[in-house]
């Protein structure tokens, strides 16, 4: 998820929560992979631990790689036990590296060279299962998708027609990855309602985009999707701008496996500040975590236990991360 709002300086441009397993023949695990993006180019990361502490310090991605390139936007997706990164340079280039499970990091390769060109890429969003990392993007030329496998190869970036019902490209887009290699891509469209479809594991077609409405007919700041074996969750976060008073909230809803929703519901109990960008990653045991950024930059998280209750909010650094917020997982 991309921040809507680019006159805050200093926000994280891109977070993402990610479920990793320490190494690649074992099982998932509950800890959890964050990225960050910030405004000025750079790209942090940092993990919580399934006991649900938060590795000390946060570790800087570009550093790790040995690379001078700004990524302005990222994404991110577990695929066999390691951390798959996307980054969005100040060019709309892409860029793709891998963190081992020991920790150590490949470096960043230009995505276009193996994938196609799809155009000045503006927002990225990843996700896995298995073996195989699915990766969306819109840019200058549309919305479009993409599959590398286990080998390294890449699939050529195929457009994902029609980008949205309108034919405008959506302001913002979540990709999630369930049981059966089915995705399912939830986006901010162009007239600020949200949108629903997936894609066939075998056939590679879409379904038509379908409207999960806007809670309360408020306005949605940013969206969020992570799936998991029991359903695809999608949470977003809303506000009224036409007031003077801080309106942010945040909604939550379940697609079930069998194709039905269980539709909005308001999380409640969030941080008395503006929320600019959240993210979602689900676990195999149906809970989920969740990821916001304040308007400050400020980083705040909470969770849905697997038996629908919540875990309440916490603060997870009180500085200047603002930017794009978006969470994954391996299930």
């Amino acid at each position: 998820m991309k921040i809507l709002l680019r006159a805050v300086i200093g926000l994280v441009t891109f977070v993402t929560l990610l479920v990793v397993p320490t190494s690649p023949a074992q099982a998932a695990t509950l800890d959890a992979h964050w990225l960050g993006a910030l405004d000025d180019g750079n790209l942090y990361h940092t993990i919580r631990w399934a006991n649900g502490y938060w590795q000390t310090g946060i570790g800087d991605v570009r550093a790790a790689n040995n690379t001078s390139i700004k990524m302005y936007e990222t994404a991110g997706a577990v695929v066999d036990g390691e951390l798959h990164v996307l980054g969005v340079d100040g060019n709309g280039g892409l860029w793709h590296a891998i963190r081992r499970g020991d920790g150590s990091w490949t470096g960043f390769t230009g995505v276009f060279p193996f994938a196609g060109n799809p155009g000045r890429v503006e927002k990225v969003t990843a996700g896995s299962v298995g073996e195989m990392l699915h990766v969306v993007v819109t840019s200058d030329r549309g919305l479009f998708h993409t599959i590398r496998y286990a080998h390294g190869g890449w699939d050529q970036f195929y457009p994902v027609a029609p980008t949205h019902p309108s034919a405008e490209p959506p302001v913002e887009v979540a990709l999630a990855v369930g049981p059966g290699n089915w995705a399912h891509l939830v986006v901010l469209g162009a007239d600020y309602d949200v949108y629903h479809r997936r894609r066939h594991p075998i056939y590679g077609t879409w379904s038509p985009f379908v409207s999960l409405g806007v809670p309360n007919w408020e306005v949605v700041v940013d969206v969020a999707a992570a799936a998991s074996l029991g359903g695809l969750h999608v949470a977003l976060i809303t506000d009224h701008p036409n007031v003077n008073v801080i309106q942010t909230k945040v909604f939550h809803q379940i697609r079930w496996e069998d194709g039905s929703w269980t539709g909005w519901g308001r999380v409640g109990g969030e941080p008395g500040v503006q929320l600019m960008q959240i993210g979602a990653t689900a676990f195999y045991d149906n809970s989920a975590q969740f990821t916001l950024s304040g308007v400050y930059g400020e980083i705040y998280h909470t969770g849905r236990r697997s038996n629908g209750q919540w875990t309440g909010w916490g603060m997870i650094y009180n500085r200047s991360f603002g930017g794009t917020v978006a969470l994954a997982g391996e299930w």
